[in-house]
């Protein structure tokens, strides 16, 4: 488990791959704070990792969990895809708030934590703190997966609930929320993904079930990483067949296992 300032540690030195453009927060309902045991901390996170393989899913679906006493638990690789949602999550983030807040009332501790949290990520992959970026699972209609505010009946339960901070409805999440991450937005500011003279080319979706990162341009290289289909890449170089996917590390997909998006 984290603090914040471990965690902002962890953000400026993590290596992503992935494209991301979008933050999606989530309770963790049924997982209540009845159930959370803070003399054991990672016991709540195994609970809720054998909840979401129960439903089907191959690990815990949330990036990270945000615990009742502002911890925060890295759950599943910031490459990987999240799960849980009726929509495609290539270029998502999914923070995950330990709780149930139709009926709990968040802690203090958890509530600085989500909104630093929230704007550690936004600086770290160039996201704007806004509703149109940073969503709540409520807004998302469960058969199509588009972002509905206004038919209440098409959305999704209620996540990351009604009592989550001022209330998951827009107008509540524009009164107070995203008031409040703006302010922590604005204290995080050197956590970003990219150096600015590191100018993207393009974005390509991965189209293989697993594809290989391999630390140069060529099959004779080292798998360093996989890639689940998906996923989305945002393009620095092109050699031959060959792209890769990093500023800094020497991180390559073979061009025959993705789709040029732009």
């Amino acid at each position: 488990m984290l603090s914040l300032g471990d965690f902002l540690e962890f953000m400026l030195n993590e290596r992503v791959s992935r494209y991301i453009n979008n933050v999606v927060i989530e309770h963790t309902a049924p997982l209540s704070y009845d159930k959370y045991d803070a003399k054991k901390p990672l016991s709540s996170i195994f609970d809720l990792d054998i909840y979401h393989r129960y439903y089907g899913y191959t690990s815990l679906c949330h990036h990270v969990v945000i615990l009742p006493d502002g911890k925060v638990g890295i759950c599943r690789p910031f490459n990987d895809i999240p799960g849980g949602l009726p929509k495609d999550m290539g270029a998502d983030i999914s923070i995950g708030v330990f709780g149930n807040f139709d009926s709990d009332k968040m802690s203090g501790l958890q509530e600085q934590a989500v909104l630093d949290v929230a704007a550690i990520i936004c600086r770290k992959f160039n996201i704007e703190p806004v509703p149109e970026s940073v969503t709540f699972a409520h807004w998302y209609d469960p058969v199509t997966g588009d972002i509905n505010h206004d038919y209440e009946k098409s959305v999704r339960k209620s996540s990351p609930g009604s009592r989550f901070f001022r209330g998951n409805k827009l107008e509540e999440a524009l009164d107070e929320f995203f008031l409040l991450l703006k302010v922590k937005y604005k204290i995080h500011k050197s956590v970003s993904e990219y150096a600015v003279d590191k100018n993207p080319i393009g974005k390509v979706l991965v189209t293989s079930d697993k594809l290989r990162v391999r630390n140069n341009s060529d099959v004779t290289g080292e798998t360093i990483d996989f890639l689940q289909r998906g996923t989305i890449l945002t393009i620095f170089e092109k050699n031959e067949d060959w792209y890769k996917i990093d500023t800094v590390e020497s991180r390559w997909v073979s061009s025959r296992f993705v789709t040029e998006i732009y």
